[in-house]
C-alpha cells in the first residue's frame, strides 16, 4: 500500500513537472500541453501548477479558434475575390462577343449596300442604254421618213 502510494506520488510529481516545464517553455503547441493537462489531473495534481496549464490551455485553445476563424474569413475573402474575377472575365468575354458581333454586322451592312449601289448603278446604265437605243432608232426613223418624203 505504501509503494501504491509512492507510486502514485511520483506520477503526481511527474505530471506536475512536466505540466510545468511544458509552461515555463511557452509552450504554443496545443495538443502536447492537452496531454499534459490531462496526465496531471488523471494524477491528481491540484494546485497553482493545474490552474495555470488549464489556464494556458484555454487561451492556446482561444487562440487556435481564433486562427481557424481568420483562416476561414481569409477563404471566403479569397473564394469571393476568384469569383468576381471570374464574373469580370465573363463580363469582358461577353463584351468583346458583342463588340465582335456589331463588327461583323457592319461588315455585312456594308458589303449589303455596297452590292446595293452596284445593282442600283448597273440598273441606272441599262436604263440609259436603253433609251439611247430608243433615241437612235427614233432618229433612224425620222431619217428614213425625212428620206422617204425627199
Amino acid at each position: 500500500m505504501y509503494e501504491a502510494r509512492a507510486a502514485e506520488e511520483a506520477e503526481r510529481r511527474a505530471a506536475a513537472g512536466e505540466l510545468e516545464s511544458l509552461l515555463v517553455s511557452k509552450l504554443t503547441e496545443l495538443g502536447g500541453l492537452q496531454a499534459a493537462v490531462e496526465r496531471a489531473e488523471a494524477a491528481g495534481v491540484d494546485g497553482e501548477v493545474l490552474r495555470r496549464g488549464v489556464l494556458k490551455l484555454e487561451e492556446l485553445e482561444a487562440e487556435e479558434e481564433a486562427r481557424l476563424e481568420d483562416e476561414e474569413r481569409e477563404a471566403v475573402a479569397e473564394e469571393e475575390r476568384l469569383r468576381a474575377e471570374e464574373e469580370a472575365r465573363g463580363r469582358a468575354e461577353d463584351a468583346e462577343r458583342r463588340r465582335a458581333e456589331a463588327e461583323e454586322s457592319a461588315r455585312l451592312e456594308a458589303e449589303a449596300a455596297a452590292r446595293l449601289e452596284a445593282e442600283m448603278e448597273a440598273e441606272r446604265e441599262r436604263i440609259e442604254e436603253e433609251e439611247r437605243r430608243h433615241v437612235e432608232e427614233a432618229a433612224a426613223a425620222a431619217a428614213a421618213a425625212s428620206a422617204e418624203e425627199a
